[in-house]
């Protein structure tokens, strides 16, 4: 896995197993569609019980690092919408 380095420094290296492609994620499709121009939408980074989801991104005109969140809509509402944190 990670080698411990007297600079105190890892080195992590990932493989990937298997060969099947990944499920396609609808939500972050959407937050990715949603955020474009303004963000770089990394990757999904957390979940609440309520269903609220955290995404990693990047502001892309100062270059910062960014939480924007996915919270459900109200019952009338349906879906999901992506909201600021």
């Amino acid at each position: 896995m990670g080698v411990l380095r007297a600079s105190g420094s890892t080195r992590l290296s990932l493989t990937v197993a298997g060969a099947s492609p990944q499920p396609r994620d609808e939500v972050l499709e959407a937050v990715r569609e949603a955020a474009a121009g303004e963000f770089t939408v990394l990757g999904e980074i957390g979940r609440k019980p309520d269903g609220t989801i955290a995404y990693l991104a990047r502001d892309i005109a100062s270059k910062r690092l960014a939480v924007p969140s996915a919270a459900r809509r109200s019952a009338g509402g349906g879906g999901s919408a992506p909201s600021a944190v």
